[in-house]
């Protein structure tokens, strides 16, 4: 399945499977500040703001998602609350990237493991790659001046 919608040169010209199984393209996002990881928390402190995020399980790094989208959308749903957008599992290096990251890791760099995040501007640009290790509190104020803007 093609992920590409156009040769637009931002995150707006691919689409992605959602947790749910429906494809979304990511042009619904255009004119929102958007981080690509998974975290609630900021999320219900900032999308009044327009701030969306947007999570992408991968059993790619490390073998720590197995779990069918069922599972874990039960999992993120029941447990943690997730209000924001899920996806289907992708991978995340190698040929059968989803284009999406391979975009992004062109842009800002390689993803070394799980909950590395990307932010993106309204325009769809990517602006920034935080490590796996970067807690929320080290760029809030990233995201903060990006829906300023």
């Amino acid at each position: 399945m093609p992920y590409a919608l156009s040769t637009d040169n931002s995150i707006f010209q691919f689409y992605a499977v959602n947790i749910d199984g429906d494809v979304v393209p990511l042009r619904r996002y255009r004119g929102y500040v958007t981080l690509i990881v998974n975290m609630q928390a900021m999320y219900k402190r900032l999308a009044g703001c327009g701030l969306r995020i947007l999570a992408f399980p991968s059993h790619q790094l490390g073998g720590q998602e197995p779990r069918s989208e069922a599972v874990i959308k039960k999992a993120v749903f029941d447990k943690f609350g997730v209000t924001f957008d899920m996806f289907s599992k992708i991978e995340v290096h190698g040929a059968n990237a989803h284009p999406l990251y391979k975009f992004l890791q062109a842009q800002l760099g390689p993803v070394q493991w799980n909950f590395a995040k990307f932010l993106v501007d309204r325009n769809g640009q990517p602006v920034k790659h935080y490590s796996h290790m970067t807690e929320p509190h080290e760029f809030e104020e990233d995201v903060v001046n990006l829906l300023a803007a």
